[in-house]
């Protein structure tokens, strides 16, 4: 890989709603099954803006002081939980779990801000799967993009993914793509049940 292609930025993607007719095995739609929308690295926060009328509850870490502004000016502002942070979203995502009383839907908003937040993915996915007991969907935007997280050279999606899907061990129902392979930009979604108490 050149230094060109290393330093090459990818603006995060928007997740429209149309997006959940995508989402396997519903017999509903995606907000009537699970109640609670979670997005991390929402730098530009779009998604939080337009998906939160659809759900019950909605969390947004890294939310634009712009964007928050908005969202209390359409006063939906106290249905979504902001969290801010400096660097990854792990904390946050830690205290999110924790608090969630409705089945999740996770997406995860590649960023690549720089490589050492964005390989966190994998972390991301570890601390739903032990922290967030409920039924789960987790979405990982742009998974073709998340190349940078192994020392050798090389594209190592397949690897990446057989890392993810052995950490969510027995919880993992399905896992797939949705979009196409050949430029990066899909997404890797999986179906967590929930823990029995």
């Amino acid at each position: 890989m050149s230094s060109e292609d290393e330093n090459k930025y990818y603006a995060a993607q928007s997740l429209n709603f149309s997006f959940f007719s995508k989402i396997q095995g519903l017999s509903q739609t995606l907000p009537d099954i699970y109640k609670c929308y979670v997005e991390t690295d929402a730098s530009g926060s779009k998604n939080v803006y337009s998906l939160s009328p659809h759900f019950s509850e909605v969390h947004s870490v890294q939310l634009s002081s712009s964007m928050k502004k908005i969202l209390v000016d359409e006063q939906i502002a106290e249905k979504v939980k902001y969290y801010s942070n400096t660097g990854s979203s792990l904390s946050a995502l830690n205290a999110i779990c924790g608090n969630v009383q409705y089945n999740t839907c996770f997406y995860l908003n590649y960023n690549n801000y720089n490589k050492d937040n964005d390989c966190l993915i994998s972390d991301y996915v570890k601390k739903i799967v032990s922290k967030c007991k409920k039924d789960c969907i987790i979405i990982i935007d742009s998974f073709g993009l998340i190349d940078n997280c192994f020392s050798t050279m090389g594209n190592h999606t397949s690897e990446l993914s057989d890392r993810i899907i052995k950490s969510c061990g027995t919880r993992l129902s399905r896992n797939y793509t949705v979009g196409s392979t050949s430029g990066g930009r899909y997404r890797f979604v999986l179906h967590l049940k929930k823990i029995s108490e």
